[in-house]
């Protein structure tokens, strides 16, 4: 039972974040952000969610000083869904990749899984709202489908861009680009 309340609450939560970024009602705090320290920080946040789903969290050595314009609660929100669904879909004692980067004057946050991979021909539709790989009636791996379409908001709020690229069997690679703070 309350495993599903936590589901529904969850819903619940995602559908109203997802009306109040369509109206413009979602209030951000844009400040000056190091961005190393912010996905640091997630990473740790969510290591519960890694040990939940036998998945292990590595984050890469990060750029110093990669500073962004944020909302570091929003962006957080964002770093949490990815990384929830890269421990999700790893299998057992999968490693899940963090980087950062920062070319020019864009930084570039990615997430690395090793699980199943993504369909030919999902394309943009996967960041669309109840979109999920599996939404078989067996689905095991729970999730509102949401999630990527709060998190495009966000990050495209943000001024940056969000993308996949993945490979049926071999894993796949979430990332968010936001621009580097003048």
């Amino acid at each position: 039972a309350a495993r599903n309340t936590d589901r529904l609450i969850n819903l619940v939560n995602d559908i109203l974040d997802m009306e109040k970024l369509e109206s413009g009602d979602l209030e951000f705090d844009f400040q000056t952000l190091d961005l190393s320290k912010l996905v640091a920080e997630a990473v740790e946040t969510n290591k519960g969610f890694a040990d939940e789903h036998d998945a292990i969290f590595i984050l890469s050595e990060t750029p110093p000083d990669v500073m962004v314009e944020g909302d570091g609660s929003r962006l957080s929100q964002v770093i949490a869904n990815l990384l929830s669904n890269a421990a999700k879909f790893s299998p057992g004692g999968g490693e899940v990749e963090i980087s950062i980067a920062q070319q020019n004057s864009v930084a570039r946050v990615s997430i690395s899984d090793h699980g199943p991979g993504i369909p030919e021909g999902f394309g943009d539709q996967l960041f669309e709202r109840f979109t999920q790989v599996d939404s078989s009636a067996t689905r095991q791996k729970g999730g509102t489908g949401l999630g990527l379409n709060i998190s495009k908001s966000i990050v495209e709020r943000h001024g940056g861009t969000i993308d996949y690229i993945s490979e049926v069997d071999f894993g796949s690679t979430f990332f968010f680009t936001l621009p580097v703070s003048k």
